[in-house]
């Protein structure tokens, strides 16, 4: 089963057209695939015209099976036949989200609403199933944020929508158990699996899939590139020597960072004696600027404490003398002047 076509192409920013989706599929059927998703055609118009096109322009291998995704709505449903009324034999994958959380937050359902949707779904799907004999339909569902829900539940849900499709071993349904958002650890999310595995109603008749997609941070190549040896250098100087321990109540000299603007991705971070001092800068040799910086670190430091000892005697003083003149305005006889 390859989900690129839909799953992958969600995730894109910009969506592939028709002809880069159709050239994809045939890499696809070149490959050896024998089950893709298609599309979401409920949910796109151009996914839509995509499955109309590979089934009115008999593109489809004899030995490929498509896909379509749907949610448990009637009008997405329909409109999901309509795309692939025509096919040969196409897989139709209906989808709720079952764990706590939506259940309470986004849909504000109980279990049993939760588990009504699916089983309403399901009876759309048997009854436009039904209207189109001449394809061989085969059935999936996914409890969407399965490793997100209590075990219990999603089996109550998986048995449910069996019990409604009733499969047999000759005519077998698909649950898909998926772990999209990676809420589960691996080794917890391959428990889960194995306890759906053992407890689930219609076993024999049931093909159990999973998908783990990993979701991951992309950098640029530009990011990527400039390496952290800029900022590791300055932070291992730095951390070298920072002079004397922290005390509770004491600042230390703050990193300064330069505006991203003003140079290079791979000089962003300059140490103190860049800012202060401009014969030393950023593109000094590591030890040169090693040794720099352990010595503007300590004057800083030092710059700081002194700094810190006259601010307060300044404010003490300061904050006395207000008093004082507050203490005399106030004691002050009224002259003549001072009256109205």
């Amino acid at each position: 089963m390859n989900i690129n076509l839909r799953d992958g192409n969600q995730a894109l920013i910009d969506p592939m057209s028709i002809a880069a989706k159709l050239e994809f599929f045939e890499m696809l059927v070149a490959v050896g695939f024998k089950e893709i998703e298609v599309g979401f055609p409920s949910a796109s118009q151009t996914d839509f015209d995509f499955v109309r096109k590979l089934i009115v322009e008999n593109r489809i291998p004899a030995d490929v099976t498509i896909e379509v995704l749907m949610q448990s709505r009637r009008e997405l449903i329909e409109r999901t036949f309509e795309a692939v009324e025509g096919a040969p034999r196409v897989i139709v994958h209906l989808y709720n989200v079952i764990a706590p959380s939506f259940r309470k937050i986004v849909f504000a359902q109980s279990k049993e609403e939760t588990k009504a949707l699916v089983v309403e779904g399901r009876r759309i799907i048997k009854e436009c199933a039904a209207a189109r004999p001449g394809t061989h339909w085969i059935y999936q569902y996914s409890p969407e944020t399965f490793s997100m829900t209590q075990l219990s539940f999603s089996r109550e849900v998986c048995d449910a929508v069996a019990q409604m499709w009733r499969p047999t071993p000759d005519h077998k349904m698909i649950v898909n158990l998926p772990t999209a958002v990676e809420a589960a650890m691996p080794n917890v999310f391959a428990d889960q699996i194995e306890w759906m595995d053992r407890n689930m109603g219609y076993r024999d008749s049931i093909v159990l899939s999973c998908i783990r997609i990993m979701i991951t941070a992309r950098q640029s190549p530009q990011r990527n590139s400039r390496s952290l040896r800029a900022p590791s250098a300055w932070k291992a100087a730095s951390l070298a020597t920072a002079g004397p321990p922290h005390r509770p109540g004491r600042s230390r000299p703050q990193l300064q960072r330069r505006d991203s603007r003003e140079q290079p991705v791979g000089q962003r971070w300059c140490d103190v004696s860049a800012r202060t001092r401009p014969g030393l800068h950023a593109a000094a040799p590591l030890a040169d600027r090693t040794q720099s910086c352990r010595a503007e670190s300590r004057r800083c430091f030092q710059r700081g404490s002194l700094r810190r000892r006259h601010f307060a005697h300044c404010s003490s003083a300061n904050t006395s003398r207000y008093k004082g003149r507050r203490r005399g305005r106030m004691r002050r006889p009224c002259t003549s002047m001072d009256s109205p």
